[in-house]
């Protein structure tokens, strides 16, 4: 307590104050850290001993990727359409997105849990290590453990099913057909397999959808298919009975009777003629399509253009010649050129006087040549090129190297005759060079490898249609030559018949 009558004495001076210290020691920070060195061991053994648990109970994630490329063009599928419709690129987006979302479908993840066994994997709720203990457990005193009931199943498969739908990142990039297939697991291998499983798995779904669908196309257009048929059927018959009834004969854009087809009054020729058109069609399975007609003071002439039908990508040209190529006819060769020279009154009808089954099977071959169709699929399956011999085999054959820029020689000793050609050119009543560029045969000239000579054969015999080897493709530009029984070449006049 202060006393105030007491009087202040200003002679004793204050006491003096002790200014702080400046600076800093290292010797202080070093006694203080040397004092506090058990603490602070300690917080750091604590620190490190709590990151390793941290560290140890965090799983490792490792995630697999599999990039799967959606060709919407693919996938577009005919429904009661001969033809699908073009779509554009909006479209074609919406049929990747749909596809990515039949990633994840149900369908497709159970094939993944059955094929990677995931119904059995702790990962993915499984509870294989816990039954395998129980079931040691079991065994150990004689007991077999229970089989799951198909509802424990069931329940199992769908907790599969949550848990890998967990594990599935499906990425698609804003206008592109590149689908990202993300997968993770504790195991990387497991992620990679899971990944190229799921993408399996998925591509086989697409290709079943697929072939559904196809199939319910299919369907749907051979119902449509068998009622235009039946439709067809009917008018056909239809228009055939009409015009039996009123003589009518059918023509592009008019009905009109059979005494006003020709100007002529004769016109006895024209019923035969139509039953044989009628029997050749049936016959060739070529049916008429239509027609037109017009009148001439001339004589009477009917021209015919038949349309053939090849599957795509098949037809054999004359392009496809090679040097070492064999070269093969169909049938016999003369035959037609010699029965025009019997029609006319040539050489050949002289000689053959006392042979007429030998004349008329002459002209037979002249007035009705025989399409060699029964050889068409064995030329399509083994020839290199072909053609018809239908101006003469020597110009025929001229023509076919020259389309395949290579040249020929034929053994002319080896061209196929008939017993009829060939005792007129031992009689020297007609010559080779007639046989080989009269023309008309319509045979099929046809140039084949070595190694398929045997099969062409083979597929005539079995169709009752002669085939013979005459010759051989070789290098070069030249004219094909034509070799006689002794190896020298003969010199043809003529090689076709010429039109101009």
């Amino acid at each position: 307590m202060l006393d105030y009558n007491q009087p202040i004495d200003r002679s004793r001076p204050d006491a003096p104050r002790q200014k702080p210290q400046a600076g800093f020691s290292m010797l202080e920070l070093a006694n203080l850290l040397w004092r506090q060195k058990i603490a602070i061991a300690t917080a750091a053994l604590l620190g490190a001993t709590l990151a390793v648990t941290v560290g140890k109970s965090v799983t490792p994630r490792y995630t697999a990727t599999a990039q799967l490329y959606v060709d919407p063009r693919e996938l577009q599928l005919v429904d009661r359409e001969l033809t699908p419709r073009a779509q554009d690129v909006s479209g074609m987006s919406m049929v990747v997105e749909s596809q990515a979302r039949l990633i994840t479908s149900n369908s497709v993840l159970l094939q993944v849990i059955q094929q990677a066994g995931l119904d059995k994997d702790p990962e993915f709720g499984g509870g294989a290590d816990g039954r395998s203990v129980v079931s040691a457990l079991l065994g150990l005193i004689g007991l077999q453990p229970r089989a799951p009931s198909a509802a424990e199943a069931k329940e199992v498969q769908l907790a599969a099913l949550e848990a890998l739908n967990r594990h599935i990142t499906i990425r698609k990039t804003e206008k592109s057909f590149i689908v990202d297939i993300e997968v993770w697991s504790t195991d990387p291998a497991k992620a990679a397999m899971l990944a190229n499983t799921l993408t399996s798995a998925y591509l086989a779904e697409s290709r079943n959808s697929q072939a559904s669908a196809a199939r319910r196309a299919t369907s749907d257009l051979s119902g449509r298919l068998k009622e235009l048929r039946e439709r067809l059927r009917n008018a056909e018959t239809a228009l055939a009975t009409y015009k039996a009834q009123n003589n009518f004969v059918g023509t592009q854009d008019a009905l009109i009777s059979d005494q006003q087809l020709s100007g002529s009054k004769d016109d006895s020729w024209l019923r035969p003629f139509a039953d044989s058109l009628g029997e050749d069609a049936r016959t060739f399975a070529c049916p008429l399509l239509g027609g037109d007609t017009v009148s001439t003071p001339g004589p009477q002439m009917i021209s015919i253009t038949a349309f053939g039908r090849v599957p795509k990508g098949r037809m054999v040209g004359r392009t496809g010649a090679r040097p070492g190529d064999r070269i093969l006819v169909t049938g016999t060769i003369g035959d037609a050129a010699l029965g025009l020279d019997v029609l006319t009154g040539g050489t050949a009808a002289r000689a053959l006087t006392s042979d007429p089954v030998a004349r008329d099977a002459l002209v037979s071959r002249y007035r009705i040549p025989q399409p060699r169709n029964a050889v068409a699929q064995a030329v399509r399956d083994h020839a290199s090129a072909a053609m018809d011999v239908s101006d003469g085999l020597a110009g025929d054959l001229t023509k076919l190297c020259a389309a395949s820029s290579v040249s020929a020689t034929v053994d002319v000793t080896r061209v196929p005759l008939s017993a009829a050609a060939a005792g007129l050119i031992g009689r020297n009543v007609s010559c080779v060079e007639t046989l080989l560029a009269g023309g008309d045969d319509y045979e099929v000239l046809c140039t084949v490898p070595p190694a398929q000579c045997d099969a062409l054969i083979a597929a005539g015999q079995a169709a009752g249609v002669a085939v013979t080897i005459i010759g051989t493709i070789v290098a070069g530009h030249e004219r094909p030559r034509f070799l006689d029984g002794q190896g020298q070449e003969l010199v043809l006049k003529r090689l076709s018949y010429s039109h101009f």
